[in-house]
Order: structure tokens, then sequence, then C-alpha cells
């Protein structure tokens, strides 16, 4: 941390964002599948609805869901720090 990669992130899709035709920006506070998970907004904007689901089956929805949006896409996880839970 501290060494500007966030700053960075943000000046690249100042410049480049018209190359993109999606652009999904998450913020790592726990593991990184709770960054997709406990992300409503991106639930929204990929048309998904949860309710009681497994929160495995959530993070396979959501990620099947963006490998197959069309075009040139971009996903910037901020804050990334590998868990323990993420490498199980």
């Amino acid at each position: 941390g501290g060494i500007g990669k966030t700053s960075l992130a943000k000046e690249y899709l100042k410049r480049y964002n018209a190359d993109y035709q999606y652009i999904a920006w998450l913020e790592q506070t726990s593991t990184l599948s709770n960054a997709f998970i406990l992300d409503d907004l991106l639930h929204q904007n990929l048309g998904l609805k949860f309710s009681n689901e497994e929160e495995s089956y959530k993070f396979k929805t959501i990620l099947n869901s963006l490998k197959n949006l069309q075009g040139t896409n971009l996903l910037v996880i901020d804050n990334y720090a590998e868990k323990d839970e993420d490498t199980a």
C-alpha cells in the first residue's frame, strides 16, 4: 500500500475509459469473493438478483456474468490483498 496504485488506476481510467464497453471497480475490504458478493451495484448492473443463495453460488454467478459480457472490458480490484480464504 501507499505507493499510489489507486491514483494510477484512476488516471488510467480517465485516459482510456472510452476503450472499454464495461468497467467494474471493486473495493476489497475483506476477502476477494466478498468484494463481488457484497457489491449490490455490481449485481444491479449485471441484472442479477440474489436472495438466500449460497455465497459460492453468488460468486460463481457473478464471475460467469462478467466473463460473458461482450466487448472489451476492465475489472479493477482496489486494495487487493490475498487472504487465506481466497486461496482455499
